[in-house]
């Protein structure tokens, strides 16, 4: 029960993560880069539970989102990116035990070329991949730095629960 309660708060705190994100303008002036503050969750909960459970919150926040605020194209770009990024994500940590960091850069990756295979299905490749280079670029960026984030708040709760 007390998994559950706090998966559940985990999934608010990523949806509430997620709107910031939404209203914080990027001066990038490309479609598709984003911060991915969301995935700071994604990532504890990864470490802390695992990847059922953090697939689980994903997809939680990505559907409860996309009908609250976004709409059924997000909830289909977000679920591919995810389905792509929990893949990645679960093979550098758990087979080749990779650091948080190189985890959340690899996840980041196959979440932007997740979406851009459903959005090349949608407008065609071609357009697609005029970003292709821009968007895996900030997805290394944001990546590390949301990864750095994450590996700080890893290691102080793990440090907590080890008291």
């Amino acid at each position: 029960m007390k998994k559950t309660v706090t998966l559940g708060m985990l999934t608010a705190i990523a949806m509430v993560f997620g709107y910031v994100e939404s209203i914080i303008p990027l001066p990038v002036g490309i479609p598709g880069i984003k911060l991915g503050l969301a995935n700071i969750v994604i990532l504890f909960v990864i470490y802390r539970y695992g990847i059922r459970e953090a697939l689980l919150v994903s997809v939680a926040r990505i559907v409860l989102s996309g009908l609250m605020f976004t709409g059924m194209w997000s909830i289909l770009y977000g679920i591919s990116g995810t389905a792509c990024a929990i893949m990645v994500m679960s093979l550098a940590k758990f087979r080749l035990k990779l650091s948080v960091i190189t985890v959340s850069v690899l996840g980041a990756m196959a979440h932007i070329s997740g979406q851009m295979v459903v959005a090349g299905l949608n407008v065609g490749f071609v357009p697609v991949a005029g970003y292709a280079l821009y968007l895996l670029l900030a997805s290394v960026i944001f990546g590390a730095i949301i990864g750095t984030i994450s590996d700080i708040l890893i290691r102080r709760v793990i440090d907590t629960e080890n008291v």
